[in-house]
């Protein structure tokens, strides 16, 4: 499956499953969740390169970010994070 950032992509399906990926910096962004609450996929993918932020608040912002979006939309969370 290959993802690209940017806006207004559709979920995939993987397995049976309706998938919505948010990659690294679009997770901070509202406009991108609100996109994913119009579609409602089962499960989010949580994409991260956080070696850039080690050391602030960056990457438990957008943990709590995506976590709150995800609850909201009624998606389940998967997440991957390179550090």
């Amino acid at each position: 499956m290959d993802y690209k950032a940017f806006w207004w992509q559709r979920p995939v399906m993987m397995d049976g499953v309706t998938t919505w990926a948010e990659i690294c910096y679009d997770q901070l962004l509202p406009f991108s969740w609100m996109e994913a609450a119009l579609y409602q996929p089962q499960d989010i993918l949580l994409t991260n390169n956080v070696w850039w932020a080690k050391g602030t608040g960056i990457p438990s912002i957008q943990r709590a970010s995506s976590w709150a979006w995800s609850r909201l939309t009624g998606s389940t969370e998967i997440e991957a994070e390179n550090g």
